[in-house]
């Protein structure tokens, strides 16, 4: 059986490789799609009842309904994380801290535009990181 992709394909002149690249592609979206749906489905089994929203005398009542797919734990636990680091950071002197939110801050050709501003070798910029970041992590875990 041909997809309408496959045809379009085809039509394009792509190689036989091409099309199996995009086959392999389209059939991960649809096994992704077709799992959540899924589990959508095992989730939504439940029936509410206008009771269930109003309450039993007719009132309306404030009820918080949780969302299945969102781990509380994990989330806090993040959060936590992301202050801990925000105050090693602030421990640091400022040109690492300036240094190293500089590194991670580039997309592409960072590495290159690091050597250019602060007049070192790649290889020096790439020490320096990682001096930093042993900083960062030893404080980091101090209190653990």
């Amino acid at each position: 059986m041909l997809y309408k992709y496959e045809i379009a394909c085809q039509q394009a002149g792509l190689s036989e490789e091409k099309t199996a690249e995009i086959r392999r592609m389209f059939n991960a979206q649809y096994q992704k799609l077709y799992r959540e749906k899924v589990t959508r489905n095992r989730l939504n089994c439940e029936v509410w009842h206008m009771e269930d929203l109003y309450g039993r005398d007719g009132e309306k009542g404030t009820y918080e309904i949780a969302d299945p797919f969102v781990n509380v734990e994990e989330d806090l636990i993040h959060q936590m994380d992301l202050e801990k680091l925000h105050e090693v950071l602030a421990e640091l002197d400022p040109e690492d801290r300036e240094f190293i939110l500089e590194y991670f801050e580039g997309e592409n050709k960072f590495l290159n535009r690091m050597v250019e501003k602060y007049g070192l070798t790649r290889n020096q910029v790439i020490g320096r990181k990682r001096r930093i970041l042993k900083k960062l992590k030893s404080r980091f875990f101090e209190a653990f």
